[in-house]
C-alpha cells in the first residue's frame, strides 16, 4: 500500500513538472503576443493621423512589381451648398439675416413672374381669332 502511495506521489510530481513547463511555454507565447499587440496599437495610432477620408476609395491591383494602389474619388452626386446666413442691410436700414432676405426676394420674384405670366396669357388670348369668342377679362 505504501508502494502505491509512492507511485502516485511520483506521478503527481511528474504531472506538476509537466504542467509547470506548459505554463512557462504558454506564458512566453502570451508575452510575445502582448509585445506584438502593443506594436500594432502603436502603428494604428500612428496611421490614424494619415487616414484617407471615406469619400475616397482605394483600388488595389496586382502589377509587375507586386501590388499597386490607386486612389479613386467617389462619384457622389454634387448638390447645392447651403448659403450661410450673413447679416445684410435692407433699404429701410434694418439688419436682416441673408437667407431671410433671399426668401423675401424669391416671394417678390414669384409674384412678379405670376403677373408677367397673366399678362402674357391675356396677350395670347387676344391674338386668337374672335370666332372662338373667348372672354379674356
Amino acid at each position: 500500500m505504501e508502494i502505491d502511495f509512492e507511485e502516485k506521489l511520483e506521478k503527481s510530481q511528474e504531472n506538476i513538472n509537466q504542467m509547470k513547463e506548459e505554463i512557462d511555454f504558454l506564458a512566453n507565447i502570451n508575452q510575445q503576443f502582448g509585445a506584438k499587440n502593443d506594436q500594432l496599437i502603436k502603428n494604428l495610432d500612428q496611421f490614424r493621423k494619415y487616414r484617407i477620408p471615406e469619400s475616397i476609395s482605394v483600388r488595389s491591383s496586382l502589377g509587375d512589381s507586386g501590388t499597386e494602389s490607386e486612389i479613386i474619388p467617389s462619384k457622389r452626386p454634387k448638390g447645392r451648398k447651403l448659403k450661410s446666413k450673413k447679416i445684410t442691410k435692407t433699404n429701410k436700414g434694418k439688419r436682416v439675416f441673408g437667407n431671410d432676405l433671399e426668401e423675401e426676394d424669391t416671394e417678390s420674384d414669384d409674384k412678379k413672374n405670376e403677373k408677367d405670366v397673366r399678362n402674357e396669357m391675356k396677350t395670347i388670348i387676344k391674338t386668337i381669332n374672335s370666332k372662338f369668342s373667348l372672354n379674356y377679362s
